[in-house]
């Protein structure tokens, strides 16, 4: 817990965050504790009625500037590894779909050259030529 939360353990950050210290716009409570750094959340407006109360609405969390640093590499590393996951999933369904269209050009020569279907083979290369533009 920072000194500048107030009672309830937050910030109101509407106004402003207070000197040396960082608002950061990012749900990262886990990464906060997982890294050791001390935070509060950050309010930064109300929302309900009269009838059944007003709440605070948070956005992100508040650090200080030294701990801000040391979150946004971290912020930087798991983007990173999303980043490399999404590729590797991409490539690997690539892959996979050139794999499965050549082997559909692989069965229609066999049948061209075993069972004399040239019919049924064009039209398969045709449907692999749509499907590789």
């Amino acid at each position: 817990m920072l000194k500048i939360a107030n009672r309830y353990g937050n910030v109101e950050v509407v106004k402003g965050v207070p000197r040396g210290y960082v608002h950061i716009r990012r749900p990262c409570h886990a990464t906060c504790r997982k890294l050791g750094i001390q935070f509060v959340p950050a309010v930064v407006g109300w929302h309900g009625d009269k009838k059944y109360g007003w709440k605070p609405q948070t956005d992100g969390v508040v650090v200080t500037r030294r701990s801000a640093s040391r979150l946004r590499i971290e912020f930087a590393k798991t983007d990173l590894a999303k980043v490399r996951r999404d590729i590797k999933l991409k490539l690997g369904g690539i892959s996979f779909r050139l794999k499965c269209l050549t082997d559909w050009l692989v069965f229609a020569d066999w049948l061209d050259e075993n069972h004399d279907e040239t019919k049924f083979g064009t039209r398969i290369r045709r449907i692999v030529e749509a499907a590789t533009k």
